[in-house]
């Protein structure tokens, strides 16, 4: 398969090697989307809870770094021509 067919990518997992990942695929010419699903993205709110400011913070830096987060594994797939697990 070429990689102009793969023009959607998706990764699971935003952690440190997913953020680096995300970064250097969507820079290279055929990549039109990068999406990207983490398990902290899936988490129910709770008020002032520690994991909740870390979430946010995922999901800022996916937006700041012109990737989108996904609420889902399967809004990934949905997303996505190719998936990588970091």
């Amino acid at each position: 398969m070429k990689l102009n067919a793969l023009n959607s990518m998706g990764i699971i997992g935003y952690g440190e090697v997913g953020k680096t990942f995300a970064a250097g695929l969507k820079t290279k010419p055929d990549v039109i989307s990068m999406a990207v699903w983490d398990s902290k993205f899936a988490q129910s709110p709770r008020q002032d809870s520690t994991q909740d400011m870390a979430q946010a913070e995922q999901l800022a830096h996916a937006t700041r770094a012109g990737v989108q987060p996904c609420a889902s594994m399967r809004a990934l797939c949905e997303a996505s021509t190719f998936l990588s697990q970091r």
